[in-house]
């Protein structure tokens, strides 16, 4: 009997306790709704508008004086579509990720491409030296400049020493660094030896060490404040016309930027159809692989077709050309025939350029 009226109170408890909860419910809104006693503020900043500068009157000189928050105007509003979809945060790729290491070549020049910023590289660099025993003869954080201590090689049968000299500077992508390598031989009274050809595998070979001592590196590691001075900037920027039109400025020499630019392309899901290299244009198309489609199958379609590839945006007909100017390289895009595209479809496909080259 007892735990039957145990029962039965329990349940009227939960009654009651809906019954002040369902009471309680408006009350809040009341207290801390829009309307309410204690209204929430943390959207007002949305109803802030632009006021017009302090005027001091002419008998007060006016302080040298600049506005903490300034609004930038917008320039090309007039060129931007009312209503846009607003894209897909891109995924990172992993060998493009922090700290990834590469060997890049064109022709003759070979270099470690270390997306890490030149003051971090530094050290690192200096600790592969150390750690192998490598004397060092000049260090010049500022310029990125080592050289070794003359050394000795036992493969040489005129008994000639060597030396290596590291060049660091920041690369293309912003916290990036290029690193080179030269071997050279020298005779035992320290003068430079001419011969070509003799040095190459073993300049290799160092470089190979150093991109795999670059890849095992730790995650954190110290910085040299010498070494910023290299810069950490990237060396490509979207820039924009008087009319609006957005174009990229690489600072490369134009026989790398262009062979960088067919590089970036076949990363970027742009297949090139052909190219005129005395032009400086690719012609090629754009194949969103990674968009899915907007109507959703079935179940019976998602059944018998699991398989199915993810849907593909195509812009066809497109010219990338890459032209030589005083700034660096200018690379621009457009349809090479029909409707022309609007600049925000230009800045989209040339943002997936820009994240590829190197």
């Amino acid at each position: 009997m007892a735990a039957l009226v145990n029962t039965k109170s329990n349940a009227c408890l939960r009654v009651v306790l809906l019954v002040l909860l369902a009471a309680l419910l408006p009350s809040c809104n009341a207290l801390f709704g829009a309307d309410g006693l204690y209204p929430s503020k943390a959207n007002d900043y949305l109803k802030a508008s632009e006021a017009p500068p302090l005027r001091f009157p002419e008998s007060v000189t006016e302080p040298d004086i600049e506005d903490a928050y300034p609004i930038p105007s917008l320039q090309y509003s007039n060129v931007l579509p009312k209503r846009f979809e607003v894209p897909r945060v891109d995924a990172l790729n992993a060998i493009e990720g922090k700290g990834s290491v590469r060997i890049q070549r064109f022709n003759d020049d070979e270099w470690i491409l270390f997306q890490r910023a030149p003051s971090q590289t530094w050290p690192l660099v200096l600790h592969f030296l150390n750690s192998n025993q490598i004397a060092l003869a000049q260090t010049d954080a500022k310029q990125g400049v080592i050289e070794t201590e003359l050394l000795s090689d036992a493969s040489n049968a005129a008994g000639q020493l060597e030396a290596y000299r590291f060049e660091l500077s920041a690369g293309v992508q912003k916290n990036s660094t290029e690193v080179r390598v030269q071997h050279f031989y020298r005779s035992r009274d320290g003068q430079p030896v001419e011969q070509a050809g003799a040095d190459l595998a073993r300049q290799k070979n160092m470089l190979k060490l150093l991109a795999e001592q670059l890849a095992n590196s730790p995650d954190r590691s110290s910085h040299s404040l010498l070494a910023q001075g290299l810069g950490t900037a990237s060396k490509v920027a979207m820039q924009y016309e008087k009319s609006g039109a957005p174009y990229l400025m690489l600072q490369l020499p134009f026989d790398r930027g262009w062979a960088s630019l067919g590089l970036a392309l076949r990363k970027a899901s742009f297949e090139v159809s052909d190219l005129d290299r005395s032009e400086g244009k690719y012609f090629a198309n754009y194949i969103d692989r990674t968009r899915k489609a907007e109507k959703k199958p079935g179940a019976l379609t998602r059944l018998f077709k699991r398989d199915e590839k993810p849907a593909q945006e195509q812009q066809s007909d497109l010219v990338i050309e890459a032209r030589q100017t005083d700034s660096g390289v200018k690379i621009s895009l457009q349809r090479r025939a029909g409707a022309q595209l609007q600049a925000n479809e230009q800045a989209f496909l040339l943002r997936k350029i820009l994240q590829k080259l190197s």
